[in-house]
């Protein structure tokens, strides 16, 4: 946002804005359209080969992976909202419910 204040960036028309969440719109409106969130931290996620060969349960390949109803209550996250997005942008509606029922493990 200093950048954005200092005339350092560019007005932008976000073709996509309709499709932001409401925070991010207002951040976008609050500095002419000068301004964008940048996500910044490292994607990814571990298993533990061995844990999952004890309980016969499947090794995730990808994030979708992590919704399956067998290593449900193995999952553990930091940020739930983090992994919901992630699956949204790989076209998972479902993901939601899958952040709530993860509760207990963040």
């Amino acid at each position: 946002m200093q950048a954005a204040e200092e005339g350092l960036t560019q007005e932008y028309g976000r073709p996509k804005l309709p499709e932001l969440n409401s925070r991010a719109v207002r951040q976008w409106g609050a500095e002419q359209g000068r301004v964008i969130g940048i996500y910044t931290g490292a994607l990814g996620f571990g298993y533990n080969v061995k844990t999952l060969a004890q309980h016969k349960l499947p090794e995730p390949k990808c994030w979708q992976d992590l919704l399956d109803k067998q290593i449900q209550d193995e999952v553990q996250v930091a940020r739930s909202q983090l992994v919901r997005h992630v699956l949204h942008a790989a076209g998972n509606k479902s993901c939601r419910s899958w952040a709530r029922t993860r509760a207990s493990n963040i």
